[in-house]
Order: structure tokens, then C-alpha cells, then sequence
């Protein structure tokens, strides 16, 4: 046997106005309106909460030009805070996902002291990915006023050099260029290191990038004793070739110089202060019993202060 459900009528009775009234005192037109209004507000409750936990990331996909930045991705930082990246990219929790244009962002983020190169990329419904590319530093600026500056691969400084920081120096700027932009000394001084390296050369302390001997430029100041090597002007692989001729000697007379000068053609030039020992460069590097390959030392004054010279080949 089949149940099935009982409609039981409601007593209905008139009020003092006329209307029919159910037994427990509403109208039927008012029973339809509150059973309307009760499922609207269960329908609007269920929204509101599926709205507080889902909303933005709906909005985001039924509505993409009123999506806000729900995630701010960043890699390859490691110098830069990522709360310093977001500030810098003015990305926050109220910015429009359809108000950030990438190639801008990525341009923001370049003014960084440590940011080389910066990507950014947009991905639907809500997130922002920022990839960074740090600068590496090779070198070290240190200006007239004793100021010290990391320096890059392209001749950037782009930071102050923490005190413990230790490497080649760069020598004789008194100031710097704007933020980010490279200094062509710096510039010339990070490849002369980079080329010393290379051909194996003794390690070097610094690099007199400018000053007022400009003839003599650049000069690297090796870490030993501070041994000045004068390069000058000219292609450089020659004279890096002649030095490690001369420093190959192994002769005493190297040992008591204070300057290598490389300017000339052919010639590498050792330069000692006083008391000149041009009896001991004569024997080593020059005259009677003089190795081959060696020319004799002269006797020279240079900038006013007494200097000797030995030329070796």
C-alpha cells in the first residue's frame, strides 16, 4: 500500500478588516511573501559565505577586469626583500590584476639597487610572478671621500660595500653616476681584472682607473709589496704578455722595484726608489755579464723624486 501525503486544510476565519486569515494569523498573500523572503535570505546567507571564502577568486574568473592581485610570486631575490620588491612594483592587496602592465612593473623593479634585469608576468585569475636577475658584484669603487661601492660586470656601482668586504679596488673617481647607470672607468678597470685573471698574473690590489697621471693609466697596484704596473694606453694583451716575461726574471732587481712601466713598445721598465741601485740594476739587468735580452739602467728623476731604471725586453 502506497502512502501519501496529507494536505490538511487550514482553518481560516476573518480578521476585522475583511481578510481571510489563516489559524495562525497571516494572510495567505503574507505566508507567500515570508516563505519568498525566507528562501532569499538562505539564498543570500549561502552566497555571503560562499562569497567570503570564494569571492575574490569568482570574481577573478566570472569578472576578470575587477580581479585583484591575489598572490605576489618572486624568485631569484636574494639580496632584495620580496616586501621591497612589492613596494617597489606597487602591487598590493587592493590593486586590479587588469591595472598591471608587465613591461612597467619590470621597469620599477630595475630601479633596485640590486636588480639587474627583472620579468614580470600576469596569470589568471589573481596571481603576479616577478623573476629577478641580481647584480653580481666583481669589484669594489672606492672614491676620493673613502666611500666604497659595489661594482658590477658592466661598471655599475649600484650598492655601499658592507666593510668586510674584501677584493680589487677601483681607484682615483671622485664620484659616481646616477643609480644604475655604468661608469666607463669602472667599466675598463672590471675588464682590465677580468683580462689579468685570465693570463694568470700575480693578484692584484687595486686598479687606478683615473687620476692625474692620465699617461699612465691604468695602473694596477699588485697586492705584493704594491708593486705599481703602468700600462698606459694601447691594446692590452701585449703588455700583459711582456709582464709576465719580466716578472719571470726572478731576479733581485725585481724584488726592489716599486713600478713595472709597460707604456713602451717592446720594453718593460723597472723603476726603483732612492738610494738608486744602479750598480745593482747594471749587474742583474744590464752592462757586463748582463743576462740576455736586457738593456743597461740609467739613472732618471721622475715627478722630482730619484728613481732608477732597468729596461728588460
Amino acid at each position: 500500500m502506497k502512502l501519501r501525503a496529507m494536505r490538511l486544510p487550514l482553518r481560516r476565519e476573518k480578521n476585522r478588516l475583511g481578510l481571510t486569515k489563516s489559524a495562525h494569523g497571516a494572510t495567505p498573500r503574507a505566508e507567500r511573501r515570508a516563505a519568498k523572503a525566507s528562501v532569499l535570505a538562505g539564498a543570500l546567507f549561502t552566497g555571503a559565505a560562499f562569497g567570503h571564502v570564494f569571492g575574490d577568486d569568482l570574481i577573478a574568473r566570472t569578472l576578470p577586469e575587477w580581479a585583484r592581485v591575489g598572490s605576489l610570486a618572486v624568485a631569484g631575490n636574494v639580496h632584495t626583500d620580496a616586501a621591497v620588491i612589492a613596494q617597489a612594483a606597487g602591487v598590493g592587496a587592493n590593486t586590479l590584476l587588469a591595472e598591471i602592465e608587465p613591461a612597467n612593473l619590470a621597469r620599477a623593479l630595475e630601479t633596485l639597487p640590486w636588480v639587474r634585469r627583472a620579468r614580470a608576468t600576469t596569470f589568471a585569475p589573481n596571481r603576479v610572478v616577478v623573476a629577478i636577475e641580481e647584480r653580481v658584484p666583481v669589484a669594489v669603487a672606492r672614491l676620493a671621500d673613502g666611500s666604497r661601492h659595489l661594482v658590477d660586470v658592466g661598471g655599475v656601482a649600484f650598492a655601499p660595500a658592507p666593510p668586510e668586504t674584501r677584493g680589487p679596488e677601483l681607484v682615483g673617481l671622485e664620484t659616481l653616476p646616477a643609480s644604475g647607470k655604468a661608469d666607463p672607468a669602472l667599466a675598463r678597470g672590471v675588464a682590465l681584472l677580468e683580462a689579468w685573471i685570465r693570463a694568470g698574473l700575480p693578484e692584484a690590489r687595486a686598479v687606478e682607473v683615473a687620476g692625474p697621471s692620465a699617461r699612465e693609466l691604468p695602473v694596477v697596484v699588485l697586492a705584493e709589496r704594491g708593486v705599481r704596473v703602468l700600462l698606459g694606453r694601447g691594446e692590452l694583451a701585449p703588455k700583459l704578455a711582456r709582464l709576465q716575461r719580466t716578472l719571470g726574471l726572478n731576479e733581485p732587481a725585481l724584488a726592489r722595484a716599486v713600478a713595472i712601466d709597460l707604456r713602451f713598445p717592446g720594453q718593460g721598465v723597472l723603476r726603483f726608489a732612492a738610494p738608486c741601485p744602479v750598480e745593482s740594476a747594471k749587474r742583474v739587468l744590464g752592462g757586463e755579464g748582463a743576462a740576455a735580452g736586457t738593456a743597461p739602467a740609467a739613472a732618471a728623476s721622475v715627478g722630482g723624486e730619484e728613481l732608477c731604471h732597468a729596461k728588460t725586453t
